[in-house]
């Protein structure tokens, strides 16, 4: 059975849907340390969300991961649960974004089309402003 998750862009995904047993064992794969639990929460569909544990000693167990969306809502199990958790994993190839580097980019995007449309601006108005027919007077946001 196939599930799909649809990504922040818009990109849809189809993933293998798969069992809370074959979770488990491709976690095991990645750590013997990494468990698939079960919690209840009341405000989610079902009542449950799925956790990531890795057990550390008797007396300390943190949570690596938590199974939900952007909205906090429970996913369903799926290969993609076994590829997050490997993506926040010391040494990873297929490294998580972090906050600061997702911060950055946006930044950098929204400085890049302020001033692709200050620029369209200007490409518009220019053969006016040259001959002297129109004058234009930017708002102090764009600058």
């Amino acid at each position: 059975m196939l599930v799909h998750e649809q990504r922040a862009s818009g990109l849809v995904v189809a993933r293998d849907a798969w069992d809370e047993s074959a979770v488990s064992d491709a976690l095991k794969a990645l750590d013997r340390r990494l468990v698939l639990q079960k919690h209840p929460r009341d405000d989610a569909p079902g009542g449950w969300v799925y956790k990531v544990i890795c057990i550390v000693s008797d007396t300390y167990a943190p949570i690596v991961f938590t199974w939900v969306d952007a909205n906090g809502q429970p996913l369903p199990l799926s290969s993609a649960l076994v590829d997050a958790v490997q993506e926040r994993q010391l040494g990873a190839r297929n490294k998580h974004e972090s906050a600061d580097e997702y911060n950055e980019r946006k930044k950098q995007e929204l400085t890049r089309d302020a001033d692709a449309i200050r620029d369209a601006i200007v490409a518009d108005h220019k053969p006016y402003v040259t001959r002297g027919r129109v004058g234009v007077l930017f708002d102090r946001g764009l600058e």
